[in-house]
């Protein structure tokens, strides 16, 4: 595993802070908003706070709010870093002001702050990093192979031998079989389509024989009805004749 960009997370340090805050009587409003939880919170920021009385504020409000977001002193400079590893977890920093301004005095600009997802290669190939955890890409021999990084240098770190476990091997071997387009399951409901089809066309054609077999003997019924019906119109007419012949005999 080669690592070109270690893992960070969003943090923004405050500069020339006098260590107490000056303020007109009015309150000023610092919010933060952590994007790894959706959630913010807001301290007020009052005349004669100190660093530690801020940074004791913010820490409060932090885990009232379950904010994944501490803060701490850096000498009289207040120092807000998410919990968070990536470009993903990132932290707004915004303020309302009362009188005076958070921003100028803090030396914590209003903005958002974002971490470093981690950066490098598997086995010299792609990898996708997210936070801590570099992927091997799609496509490769070490696609879906995740390895969490918790080191901060950069350059190769070592090697690592894999082996497939009970469950990689029955992923693979329920792979093989229910897997779309080539997998067992899908090769035997392609097959069974495929005789569907057939014995569908089969019935169709069976079924135009029948109809063209049954149009047939309603033509040949229809014909002997009209023929005996002509017979029976013949005979009718000679019955008549006989009878007429008869009756000029007597």
């Amino acid at each position: 595993m080669n690592i070109t960009a270690a893992p960070a997370t969003a943090s923004v340090a405050g500069t020339g802070f006098s260590g107490t805050y000056a303020d007109d009587g009015t309150s000023d409003t610092m919010t933060i908003t952590d994007a790894s939880t959706n959630l913010s919170g807001s301290i007020q920021l009052a005349n004669g706070d100190t660093t530690d009385l801020i940074v004791n504020k913010l820490n409060a409000m932090f885990a009232a709010n379950k904010l994944n977001v501490t803060a701490s002193m850096n000498g009289n400079d207040v120092v807000i870093a998410g919990t968070q590893y990536g470009s993903a977890a990132k932290v707004t920093v915004a303020y309302t002001a009362g009188g005076a301004d958070g921003s100028a005095q803090l030396g914590i600009a209003a903005g958002v702050y974002g971490g470093v997802d981690v950066q490098g290669t598997i086995g010299g190939l792609a990898a996708i990093g997210s936070g801590r955890s570099l992927t091997g890409a799609t496509g490769g021999a070490t696609e879906g192979l995740a390895l969490k990084y918790t080191g901060t240098a950069v350059g190769a770190m070592g090697t690592l031998t894999f082996m497939q476990g009970a469950a990689g091997a029955l992923f693979n071997a329920a792979d093989v079989i229910a897997r779309s387009g080539d997998g067992a399951i899908a090769t035997q409901q392609d097959a069974i389509n495929r005789t569907i089809t057939s014995l569908k066309t089969r019935a169709d054609t069976v079924q135009q024989m029948l109809d063209r077999r049954k149009d047939g003997l309603v033509a040949q019924f229809t014909a002997m009805e009209s023929a005996i019906a002509r017979i029976q119109s013949q005979g009718t007419a000679i019955t008549n004749f006989l009878n007429a012949v008869k009756a000029q005999n007597n």
